[in-house]
């Protein structure tokens, strides 16, 4: 059994303290209250590109070393 701890999850002024077993589960347990994620279909995905969203690369290793030094 792993142990859980205690964490401190912060969203912009708003602070939580949350018990989990990692950190990752502890900031899942806040997002889930605000937010929701779907997979977008293709014209919802034309019309935000032609308003000046980007597509945004979870997996890219650049965006992981700037999270990991902050």
């Amino acid at each position: 059994m792993i142990a859980a701890r205690i964490y401190l999850v912060t969203v912009g002024d708003a602070t939580h303290l949350v018990k989990a077993t990692s950190q990752a589960q502890a900031i899942r347990r806040i997002a889930r209250d605000l937010m929701t994620c779907r997979p977008a279909h293709s014209l919802e995905v034309a019309g935000l590109m032609m308003a000046g969203a980007t597509v945004l690369d979870a997996a890219d290793p650049e965006h992981e070393r700037q999270e990991a030094a902050a």
